[in-house]
């Protein structure tokens, strides 16, 4: 097959692609041409004819060698720099860190004080918890003048002391030495109630030498739990009642302690529908505090609360007792409670509702104007699906005001020996059956004592019935009521004129000098802030008033500022008066004094007492004839 023959053109691609695949042995080539822009170079006149055709026949401009080129040196690679810096760097770290680990490490720092605290998880209340606190100094140099500071809570015993309050502890550790550690051994008794978390809380002050500068260093604080509490409460009560009646409570409290509790408090929280009529032992503040001296390792001590207790029906109410230590500022406060009960008990609806009213009034406490007859009214209600029997009300008339001599009761029976007004079915035959949502009104009044001081009256009302007919059935339903009465202070107050110079009877034209002597004396109860005051006619003359009294000329107000008046205390001022007479008040006993009013308030019932007295005339002492006006 004979081959195929290319025109190849002198120079070009296909030439070179034709020798590069040629079989017989390659022959050296001639060089090629240079190939310059100058060769095709185009005449610029020919050109802008038009004729852009190029010939080999061009002139060719011959380009001289190329002038010998400069040798430029390599630039070094920045990779090369950053590891030769590297290298440096890592050589004098090296070097400074061992110089620093063998000459250095001198420098004194907090945090190379290690404080280590190992007590118990949990305590008993009251007992010793060993406790071992360690400080290790793990700095280069000593420290010195070393203070261990323990935060101990309220009520912990340190070295047979108790605190009542927060305590800091400082124990002196002196020097501790580079490397060494100290322990410190503490045995406090820590009190606090049953499952409550007591925290614990260590640092160390310290110096270092060559320096005045104290410094601190702190531990986490260490909780430790008080297993069971020093002292039990147990509370013994009834769990419902109906409301009006009366409630007892004891609270019996028992030393865990294996060590004497001494000054314990004792306090109650009622409810505010809960009315304290006695506890015992009694109380040293409020009705609701108590002291313990002393409390040995399972003694008992009892207290017993008596009262009323009321309240919406079928409701609950609670009450709190809780024992701890005094408080320092306040020795009838609790600082620290170590123990806390709480007793519920269930408001019934009553099966005989009782209402109590004195002058038509429905409050547990009143108050009236001493010398006041006082109509006392109880209703009462069967609130039982079925009738009740033998019905026996029982009033009794206590306190210091109580006169059972005054006592007027239509059906009852007044028995002056026991101090009690009776009402059955013998006096009033509606009380031998009482139907469901029946009523039924029993009336009685009373004259209170008028000379006793703080005078007041309880009326106590006491109902039971059966709720069988039968003979000899038992009265088993019950309710109570009581009313406090409080009678205000009865003051006592008056004035009189004294004629003192100048013409008497008075003439017109003439003055005439009076002394009006202003008297109150105090009543049963001690009154506060009274003022007595009047005013002064126009062409009446104030003198020189006493300490205490004022006049103001604008309003003619007369003002005797009192203040306190004891019971049955007398008080007495006299004011300098003058006054001429003129034509129009001829025949006429003009006055001194008008609108004379002494006002104050009863302490004990907290009633505002108000007393007025008539005009201050001319006429002079007892004889109203006198002090008319004469021309």
């Amino acid at each position: 097959m004979a081959e195929k023959q290319f025109d190849i053109k002198e120079g070009g691609v296909d030439a070179a692609r034709a020798r590069l695949y040629e079989r017989e042995t390659p022959q050296a080539s001639a060089p090629l041409e240079r190939y310059t822009h100058e060769k095709y170079k185009v005449d610029a006149e020919a050109a802008r004819a038009g004729d852009w055709e190029i010939t080999e026949e061009a002139p060719v401009v011959e380009v001289p060698a190329p002038a010998a080129q400069e040798v430029r040196v390599p630039k070094r690679s920045y990779r090369v720099l950053a590891l030769t810096f590297g290298v440096v760097f890592f050589v004098l770290s090296s070097a400074i860190a061992a110089l620093y680990l063998v000459f250095g490490n001198q420098d004194i720092s907090g945090s190379n004080i290690r404080i280590s605290v190992d007590a118990p998880y949990a305590v008993g209340g009251g007992s010793e918890a060993a406790i071992v606190v360690s400080v290790t100094n793990q700095n280069e140099t000593p420290i010195t003048d070393v203070q261990l500071i323990v935060e101990y809570p309220q009520g912990t015993e340190i070295d047979g002391e108790r605190s009542r309050e927060l305590v800091v502890k400082r124990y002196a550790m002196q020097t501790v030495q580079s490397g060494e550690t100290v322990n410190t051994k503490l045995n406090p008794r820590i009190f606090g109630e049953e499952n409550e978390g007591k925290d614990i809380r260590v640092s160390v002050e310290y110096r270092v030498e060559g320096s005045a500068a104290t410094f601190y260093r702190e531990s986490d604080p260490v909780r430790v739990l008080i297993s069971s509490s020093p002292v039990s409460i147990v509370l013994d009560s009834v769990t419902s009642i109906t409301a009006g009646q009366e409630y007892v409570l004891t609270a019996t409290l028992i030393s865990n302690s294996d060590a004497d509790l001494e000054d314990l408090i004792v306090q109650a929280n009622y409810p505010r529908t809960f009315e304290v009529k006695l506890t015992e032992p009694a109380a040293i503040a409020g009705r609701n505090t108590w002291r313990i001296e002393k409390l040995a390792p399972g003694e008992e001590a009892k207290i017993t609360i008596v009262g009323i207790l009321s309240g919406e029906r079928e409701t609950i109410q609670a009450i709190d007792i809780s024992v701890g230590l005094a408080s320092k500022v306040d020795t009838t406060k609790l600082a620290s409670t170590l123990s806390t009960a709480r007793t519920e008990v269930l408001i019934e609806a009553p099966f005989l509702n009782v209402t109590l009213t004195a002058n038509r009034e429905d409050a547990d406490t009143v108050a009236f104007a001493i010398g006041q007859v006082v109509q006392m009214e109880a209703v009462i209600t069967n609130t039982l699906t079925q009738p009740i029997h033998d019905i026996a009300v029982l009033a009794k008339i206590t306190g210091t005001a109580a006169d059972l001599t005054k006592v007027d009761a239509d059906t009852g029976y007044i028995d002056l020996a026991g101090g009690v007004i009776t009402f059955d079915k013998v006096e009033d035959s509606a009380l031998a059956r009482l139907d469901p949502g029946a009523s039924h009104k029993i009336n009685f009044n009373f004259t209170p004592k008028a000379d006793v001081r703080t005078p007041e009256a309880l009326v106590t009302l006491d109902v039971a019935a059966a709720r069988s007919d039968a003979v000899g059935a038992a009265r088993d339903i019950s309710a109570a009521k009581q009313v406090t009465i409080r009678f205000i202070s009865a003051m006592s107050a008056f004035s009189v004129s004294e004629h003192v110079g100048g013409s008497y009877p008075p003439h017109v034209g003439k003055t005439t000098e009076y002394r009006a002597l202003i008297s109150i004396q105090g009543g049963g109860n001690e009154v506060k802030d009274a003022v007595f005051t009047a005013t002064v006619p126009r062409g009446v003359i104030v003198g020189a008033l006493p300490a205490g009294v004022s006049f103001n000329e604008s309003s003619r107000t007369l003002t005797w500022t009192i203040g306190s008046v004891a019971p049955n205390e007398p008080k007495t001022i006299t004011v300098p008066l003058s006054h001429t007479p003129t034509v129009l008040e001829v025949g006429t006993r003009p006055a001194l004094m008008q609108s004379q009013t002494l006002m104050g308030i009863d302490r004990f019932t907290q009633q505002k007492v108000t007393m007025t007295l008539s005009t201050l005339t001319t006429a002079t002492g007892d004889d109203a004839g006198s002090g008319e006006v004469e021309r």
